[in-house]
């Protein structure tokens, strides 16, 4: 298993919305120096004497790199505006959550950092022109490759809006959220560490028992299993972490307990604290459910009486059951995590995937209270699931949710056809939990 805090700096650098323009515009510095070095030579000289375009007298180059250098800035300032509009549009009618989709983006941040590294290199080869040391000095190869980052530049702008004006649409985001899930559930519910066998709740190793206390308040951003795992085999003891990825933590809660131990220690206490990774907000680094809520706030705003956008919310609800189908399809992770002798030494909270299907719709199905389209598209998407739920605990939670959904629809007064189709959808849902999976999982 990755280190977590190796997995949340990844996570901060993919988010990270100055790093590709501030690489680029170190680039450009450095092709800036070592092109004029380079026009210095006589290679150089009988390279520019070949192309016609190359030769440039003085005046030629410094209006070409003055002019070269402002159109790029004011440029760059319009590329500006326009991701600060689509992060204002994506806030308000998506969520702030998403916010980070379009920090993120790496078309965006390319093309800022071609028009600062383009603004830079025109600043520095500018200033190399006409020098008292060489006057008659003009990096005619330089000013050239000028020349072609402007028009490479502005090319890019073109691209940027026809971009821009497809990543923000609430269907492209909701696509890219939910293939982002898709590839997390399959990450947990796929991995190598399927439930065989987890240590029972009530089985603890003899020795003193102890818990551990958060020091500070903050949401759980990542654990640090394998270190985990270490600390537990160095003190001979069982470690279990009562919090995970996107639980909040107040300061003074309990985040672990500890048994088994041979002696009191001050030090097996800090390296517990240290083993969970606290923060100001939520990440998708490990946080599973981040993304879930990612996309049923989107469809919550859909439905709200300013927006009243069902088609977004069932584009959500459809993403979502495609999601929780892949947990279904693979096996829970098993919460037990032995070191290399095969003993536990760490029990994780595990994630379910009743846990999951909650957190799915749970608030999608209140946000549609007195919306048929929404309870239909609700009951489809768990017919979807009821076909791949082969667990017992699994179709007990499609069946609680098939009993929410029932007491709705009884509530639809009004539109007396609108009550029969959502019991069509939920009379061929009970059918379909009752004939049990199709095929089993993992199987397509």
């Amino acid at each position: 298993m990755a280190s977590a805090r190796l997995a949340y700096i990844a996570h901060r650098l993919r988010t990270t919305f100055w790093l590709v323009p501030g690489l680029m515009t170190a680039a450009a510095a450095a092709a800036a120096v070592g092109g004029v070095a380079l026009d210095r030579t006589r290679f150089a000289e009988g390279l520019a004497a070949r192309i016609p375009a190359a030769e440039i007298n003085i005046e030629g180059a410094r209006l070409i790199l003055s002019t070269i250098a402002g159109a790029t800035i004011t440029v760059a300032s319009l590329v500006f505006s326009l991701t600060f509009v689509a992060l204002t549009l994506i806030s308000q009618q998506l969520g702030p959550r998403l916010v980070l989709i379009v920090m993120r983006d790496r078309v965006t941040q390319v093309v800022l950092g071609t028009f600062v590294a383009t603004f830079v290199y025109s600043l520095l080869v500018l200033r190399v022109i006409g020098t008292d040391d060489s006057p008659d000095f003009v990096p005619h190869l330089s000013v050239t490759f000028a020349i072609m980052a402007a028009f490479a530049s502005f090319a890019l702008v073109i691209y940027f809006v026809h971009h821009l004006a497809g990543a923000i649409q609430a269907d492209m985001v909701i696509y890219e959220m939910g293939r982002e899930l898709d590839d997390a559930i399959a990450a947990i519910f796929g991995s190598d560490r399927a439930a065989t066998g987890a240590v029972p709740e009530d089985v603890e190793p003899p020795g003193l028992k102890r818990l551990i206390r958060s020091e500070a308040a903050g949401y759980v951003q990542a654990l640090e299993v394998d270190e985990a795992v270490a600390v537990a085999h160095r003190s001979d003891c069982l470690i279990r972490l009562l919090v995970r990825p996107g639980h909040f933590v107040g300061r003074g809660e309990v985040i672990a307990a500890v048994s088994g131990l041979t002696r009191e220690g001050a030090d097996v206490d800090a390296a517990v604290r240290s083993l969970v990774v606290l923060g100001p907000q939520r990440t998708p680094a490990q946080d599973l459910e981040f993304r879930i809520d990612g996309l049923a706030e989107i469809a919550m705003r859909a439905l709200s009486p300013g927006i009243n956008d069902p088609n977004t919310a069932i584009a959500s609800i459809d993403r979502l059951g495609n999601a929780l189908r892949r947990a279904l399809e693979g096996e829970p992770p098993d919460p037990t995590v032995r070191d290399a002798d095969g003993r536990p030494r760490v029990l994780l909270h595990p994630h379910s995937f009743r846990d999951l299907l909650d957190a799915s719709f749970r608030g999608i199905r209140q946000a549609g209270q007195g919306k048929p389209a929404i309870l239909i598209r609700l009951a489809e998407a768990l017919i979807r699931l009821a076909d791949r739920a082969v667990r017992d605990e699994d179709r007990d939670a499609i069946r609680r949710h098939i009993e929410v959904i029932e007491r709705a629809a009884a509530r639809l007064t009004e539109e007396p056809d609108d009550r029969e189709d959502v019991e069509r959808r939920l009379q061929a849902l009970r059918t379909a939990i009752a004939a049990g999976p199709s095929q089993p999982p993992g199987k397509s």
